[in-house]
């Protein structure tokens, strides 16, 4: 019998917890201890035996998260370029980019299915 597994996790290596850094709301203790990036996770996954099935970042709140961030605190130092991004541009471009953190798996909500080989 194949035993699989199935988890959600916060990542260290998306765009929200990258951008923000020690500013990230989202990571705190007790509940975000250890947070691991997409490289991490592979690096155990095969180290370990497993299969990996499906390795997807899903999330849609990292772009407003940013935001978010720096409406409540301007002085949180991040890039021209993400800041006019994320306060100034419209909502389709924000729609558009939050898509490429998806796809290219740099959003911070990981979803992962593992099955030992």
């Amino acid at each position: 019998m194949r035993r699989s597994m199935f988890m959600t996790c916060t990542l260290s290596s998306g765009f929200d917890i990258k951008e923000l850094g020690a500013h990230a709301k989202n990571l705190y203790p007790p509940d975000h201890l250890n947070v691991f990036s997409v490289k991490g996770i592979k690096s155990l996954i095969d180290q370990h035996g497993f299969e990996c099935l499906e390795f997807s970042t899903p999330g849609i709140l990292d772009v407003e998260i940013v935001a978010r961030a720096l409406k409540d605190d301007p002085k949180i130092p991040v890039s021209a370029f993400v800041k006019d991004l994320v306060l100034n541009q419209s909502e389709d471009v924000q729609r558009s980019f939050q898509e490429f953190l998806q796809v290219n798996l740099l959003s911070s909500y990981g979803r992962i299915l593992i099955r030992k080989v």
